[in-house]
């Protein structure tokens, strides 16, 4: 029982951190990215197995390590760079002021 009562207060934490505002990476969902982006890679999307893949980054995650495996990204602004899934969908993955990934940001 006391292991059950720690795991839900560690749980709490984690849950009760994660949806804090103000975090430096908090970053609003868009439908899209803003129409003041800037395009940027080659603008062909990712792959079906990319699609998948980014879907399932663990983070934080390492600048240098996302250009090695998904390339640029289809366009940035700020500390966001968007990726269009092969369904048409976009992501984003939003950065920290240190260039390291923090979150995925699923946009409709």
């Amino acid at each position: 029982m006391k292991q059950k009562t720690v795991l839900l207060i560690v749980l709490g934490l984690v849950l009760s951190l994660s949806i804090q505002p103000n975090h430096p990476w908090d970053v609003q969902m868009l439908a899209a990215p803003p129409p003041d982006s800037e395009p940027w890679g080659d603008g062909k999307g990712l792959t079906q197995e990319q699609s998948v893949a980014i879907q399932k980054l663990a983070f934080p995650q390492r600048y240098r390590s996302i250009i090695e495996r998904f390339g640029y990204p289809d366009a940035r602004k700020e500390q966001v760079d968007y990726y269009k899934l092969v369904d048409g969908r976009w992501v984003g993955l939003a950065y920290s002021k240190d260039n390291v990934a923090v979150r995925l940001i699923y946009a409709n």
